[in-house]
C-alpha cells in the first residue's frame, strides 16, 4: 500500500470520527470526503449519499448560490474564507445559522483541486443575538420616548405653575389687609407648594436632558472642574465652616464638562447638606486607578446612610428625610447616576449612620491618564 493511500485512509478514519461538520469538494464544489457530522448535519444515512453531489442538490437555491460562489472565489485565488455567517435554508426543513470557513484544497505538487471547509451550527446563538438586538432596539426606542415624553410634559407644566404662583401672589399683594393669618397662611402653602413643583419641574428637565454624544466628548480634567464647584459653593462652605481636602492628581476623563461639574456640585453639595449637627463638615476627594478604570472618592463624615437604604437613594425623587429635615427634591443622585451610565461609568456607595458617606465614582482610562498607570 502507497503513502498516498494510507494517508487517504488516515484521513477517512479522522472524519469518520468527527463530530463537526468537515467537508472537502472538487473544483466544481462537489462532495469528495465529509465527515460524520456533515452527514449527521445533512440528515442522510452514509457519506456516499452527499459524494458527488453538489449543495443545489439540498439547499434552497439562493444559499446553494451563495455558497457555490465563495467556492469558486477561494479556488480561483487561492485566498481562504475568513470565518462566514451563513443562514441554511433547506426546502424541507426549518432554516438554521452556521459558521463557516473555506480554504483551498492543494495536491502534493502545491496545485488547488478544491476547497476544504468547517463548518459549525450557531442557530441557537445565533436566535439569541438577534433577540437580544431586538429588545436592545425596543428598550432603546422606549427610552428615547419616555425622554421625550418627560421633556414635553416637563415644559408644558411650567407655564400653568408659574401662573399659579403668579396669580396667587397677587392676591397676596392687593388683598393682604381682607385675608386673616388662615388666609394668608393658605396663601404660602400655595406659594411653597409651586415653588416646589417648579424644582421638581426643572429637576425632570434636566434628567431628560443627560445625554452624551461620542461628538460631544472632551477631555475634562476633573480637578479644574471640581475647583470650579468649590468656588460656586464657597458661600455654603464658609457659612457651615466646610473643610475641603483634595487630591491635586485628579484624572482627566472624557466627558460633557457640564455634566461632570454637575455629578461634583450635587455630590459636593449633599455631603455638607447632610452633615451632623455641630460637626463641621470634612470633605475628601480622592482618586485611585483599577485596571481600565479611574476611580474617584468623594467622601464625607456627615450623618451616613443606612445600608438598606443604599439602593433606593439612586432613584427618582427617592428621599430619606422630610423637607423640613433637609431641602432638595430627591432628584440629584438618581441624575448623577445617569450621567456616569451615559459616560460609560457608575458610582457606588459605602456608608453607615453616623460614619459619612464615600461615593465612588468609576470612569474608563482615557489616554490621558496612561502615565497614571505605569
Amino acid at each position: 500500500m502507497s503513502t498516498k493511500q494510507i494517508d487517504s485512509l488516515v484521513v477517512d478514519a479522522m472524519l469518520n470520527q468527527q463530530t463537526d461538520n468537515v467537508f472537502f469538494k472538487d473544483r466544481e464544489s462537489r462532495f469528495v470526503r465529509v465527515s460524520r457530522g456533515l452527514v449527521q448535519h445533512f440528515g442522510v444515512q452514509s457519506a456516499e449519499e452527499l459524494l458527488g453531489k453538489t449543495d443545489f442538490d439540498f439547499f434552497a437555491d439562493e444559499h446553494a448560490r451563495e455558497a457555490y460562489e465563495d467556492e469558486q472565489h477561494v479556488i480561483a485565488t487561492g485566498q481562504p474564507m475568513p470565518p462566514k455567517i451563513e443562514r441554511e435554508v433547506w426546502p424541507n426543513r426549518a432554516d438554521n445559522w452556521v459558521s463557516t470557513t473555506k480554504l483551498p484544497w492543494r495536491d502534493e505538487s502545491g496545485e488547488i483541486v478544491g476547497i476544504f471547509g468547517i463548518s459549525r451550527d450557531i442557530t441557537r446563538e445565533h436566535l439569541l443575538k438577534l433577540e437580544l438586538e431586538r429588545k436592545t432596539e425596543l428598550l432603546e426606542n422606549s427610552n428615547r420616548e419616555l425622554e421625550q415624553f418627560a421633556f414635553i410634559a416637563s415644559h408644558d407644566l411650567q407655564e400653568p405653575i408659574r401662573m399659579i404662583a403668579g396669580f396667587v401672589q397677587l392676591i397676596e399683594r392687593r388683598y393682604n389687609d381682607v385675608l386673616d393669618e388662615r388666609g394668608r397662611e393658605y396663601i404660602r402653602f400655595v406659594v411653597e407648594g409651586s415653588s416646589r413643583m417648579q424644582a421638581l419641574i426643572n429637576g425632570l428637565l434636566q434628567y431628560s436632558r443627560v445625554k452624551t454624544k461620542t461628538s460631544d466628548l472632551e477631555p475634562i480634567d476633573c480637578s479644574l472642574v471640581l475647583a470650579d464647584v468649590v468656588r460656586n459653593l464657597q458661600v455654603l462652605i464658609k457659612e457651615t465652616d466646610a473643610q475641603m481636602d483634595i487630591e491635586n492628581d485628579l484624572p482627566v476623563v472624557l466627558g460633557v464638562r457640564s455634566q461632570i461639574s454637575q455629578v461634583f456640585q450635587n455630590l459636593l453639595n449633599n455631603a455638607i447638606k447632610f452633615r451632623r449637627k455641630d460637626v463641621p463638615p470634612l470633605i475628601t476627594v480622592s482618586v485611585k486607578h483599577e485596571g481600565d478604570h479611574s476611580i474617584v472618592c468623594v467622601a464625607d463624615n456627615g450623618i451616613g446612610i443606612a445600608p438598606k437604604y443604599q439602593n433606593r437613594i439612586f432613584g427618582m425623587f427617592q428621599r430619606l428625610h422630610t423637607r423640613e429635615q433637609y431641602a432638595g427634591n430627591g432628584i440629584g443622585l438618581a441624575m448623577t447616576k445617569r450621567i456616569m451610565i451615559h459616560h460609560g461609568g457608575n458610582i457606588s456607595l459605602e456608608s453607615e449612620v453616623d460614619e459619612g458617606a464615600r461615593f465612588y465614582l468609576k470612569f474608563p482610562r482615557t489616554e490621558a491618564n496612561d502615565e497614571s498607570y505605569t
